[in-house]
């Protein structure tokens, strides 16, 4: 995050923020971080996360897998990698019913790849899924018990991925790769909806695989991991909301 802006991108930046009336961001952190190299920008922005299409009638309903199943959806770049999730499983396999574990990678790319080698041990629990269209991968992720998400290793993400924007209207708990300050440990500490652990921690990582799966054995995921707070905070409704209720503070502000 302390690379250089280029020249020619650093004056668009600047004469975007310069020209509208008022900017979103979807994170505070991200604000922040703009604001620091930006300092026009915070006066006249607020953060407005993205939105979840959440249909309550018809939201996926929860049904016990065969198998604990968890799933990623997305691809790793080089700087996400799946590795301290690989020697986390081995360790949690060692310590459950291996056969009782499914792991899916949804859409890392048409050959049905994902980037790094899958340890031998583990190639009979891990499938890898190609790329399908939008609602292929939806219906997929709405048939784990677990989705996960796993963010890149730094000081800080500022992001909020729509891939866990995503996953909260699939109505499953979410186990969270993450730096120790990220915004996804920032929302999910107040709303739940999952577990958050260090993305660089392997010993974190076993220990919420075995409490997820420890709540899948008993049948209560949902109820040891509701996600009602983190749908609300997310929900469309809200989003949009937020957005008219700047329409309106602006106006007021003309009208003076």
């Amino acid at each position: 995050m302390d690379a250089k802006i280029p020249y020619l991108f650093d004056r668009y930046l600047r004469a975007v923020i310069d020209s509208a009336t008022w900017h979103t961001l979807c994170a505070e952190r991200s604000r922040i971080y703009m604001s620091q190299t930006y300092p026009a920008l915070r006066p006249k922005s607020s953060v407005i996360p993205h939105l979840s299409i959440i249909d309550y009638d018809q939201l996926p309903q929860y049904s016990k897998n065969q198998w604990f199943t968890v799933s990623h959806a997305g691809t790793f770049d080089g700087r996400r990698s799946p590795v301290v999730f690989f020697k986390a499983l081995e360790i949690f396999l060692k310590r459950v019913d291996p056969k009782s574990v499914r792991v899916k990678f949804l859409g890392n790319s048409y050959s049905g790849e994902i980037g790094f080698e899958i340890p031998l041990q583990l190639r009979d629990i891990v499938e890898v899924c190609p790329w399908s269209d939008y609602e292929v991968t939806g219906k997929k992720m709405s048939e784990a018990d677990v989705l996960m998400v796993i963010e890149a290793e730094m000081d800080e993400s500022i992001f909020l991925p729509g891939k866990f924007v995503e996953y909260v209207s699939c109505n499953r708990p979410i186990l969270a790769l993450t730096p120790k300050a990220s915004t996804i440990r920032d929302i999910m500490v107040h709303t739940g909806g999952g577990i958050c652990v260090d993305c660089d921690s392997v010993e974190q990582t076993v220990e919420a695989l075995l409490d997820l799966h420890d709540a899948w054995t008993n049948n209560n995921l949902h109820v040891k991991f509701p996600l009602n707070s983190l749908q609300q905070h997310l929900d469309a409704r809200n989003i949009v909301n937020a957005h008219v209720n700047i329409k309106e503070m602006l106006d007021n502000n003309s009208a003076r």
